[in-house]
């Protein structure tokens, strides 16, 4: 099976995300809060991972368990979706692994994450396994 099948139809990004920044800043007792800004929405396929857990070839001691495709754009480059960000979707949070540019094609973006767990709101967006 060649790479070109695995490649989503526009009709499969019919989930909707939201893309946030993550960042930790401190508080006055000597601890970190979790903050998010207001992100971005995307339409996206959103696939569990199976099999072994690699990036790029290389297995590692993170394992991946969801892939989310959104559409290219120059606004969202592959770059765009680093390490300090998460992706929301269903009361879920993810933690944005990698990111690349399926097949340098400039159509399609492949996110892996990693499940974070149920998202609380009673503690401003923590999420809680």
């Amino acid at each position: 099976m060649s790479e070109a099948l695995m490649l989503p139809d526009t009709g499969e990004l019919n989930r909707r995300i939201v893309i946030r920044r993550w960042t930790d800043a401190p508080n006055a007792s000597f601890n970190v809060d979790q903050t998010f800004d207001v992100g971005i929405s995307r339409w996206a396929k959103v696939e569990p991972v199976r099999g072994i857990a690699s990036r790029m070839g290389v297995t590692t001691g993170e394992e991946p368990t969801h892939f989310f495709w959104v559409r290219f754009s120059f606004e969202t480059p592959a770059e765009y979706f680093a390490q300090d960000r998460v992706i929301e979707y269903r009361a879920r949070r993810y933690r944005i692994l990698d990111a690349q540019n399926f097949q340098d094609a400039d159509r399609f973006i492949r996110i892996t994450t990693k499940d974070l767990g149920a998202i609380d709101a009673m503690t401003s967006g923590t999420p809680t396994p």
